[in-house]
């Protein structure tokens, strides 16, 4: 498993039991720069991590919101294992299934949003050569 930096932690463990609900996590979660560290990691690693995390009840705090920091890592890289993170079983967590899916829906209706925009403005996606003819939803 990757080692979380004790400041992702902490950071994690205020928002954590001050959250009166998941949208709460996840307003914290786009602006968080305590797990952007982790966010160098390959996807592969963290999703691992994630896995390893989400397998066992937790038993202690950092074991309770090192889901959380994962996810938020996963969610500021651009390659990110969205359907792998989908469909873990999370059983020993309070809000992860909620939490996962709200943070990354945003990123999908922000990367349908810019596909669209370079569609109606005529130009390419800035990845390819060639214009854009499908729409992620």
């Amino acid at each position: 498993m990757v080692t979380i930096p004790e400041t992702a932690i902490n950071v994690w463990r205020s928002y954590y039991f001050s959250a009166n609900s998941v949208g709460y996590l996840v307003e914290k979660a786009e602006n968080d720069l305590s797990a952007k560290s982790l966010s160098s990691l390959s996807a592969d690693d963290l999703l691992k991590s994630l896995k390893g995390y989400l397998s066992t009840e937790p038993k202690d705090t950092m074991t309770l919101v090192a889901p959380y920091i994962l996810v938020t890592a996963l969610y500021l890289k651009s390659d990110s294992k969205l359907d792998a993170i989908e469909s873990l079983n999370a059983p020993h967590t309070k809000w992860f299934r909620e939490f996962s899916t709200r943070l990354f829906s945003k990123r999908r209706s922000i990367l349908s949003s810019t596909y669209l925009n370079f569609e109606i403005s005529g130009n390419t996606h800035p990845t390819s050569s060639s214009k854009m003819s499908w729409y992620s939803t």
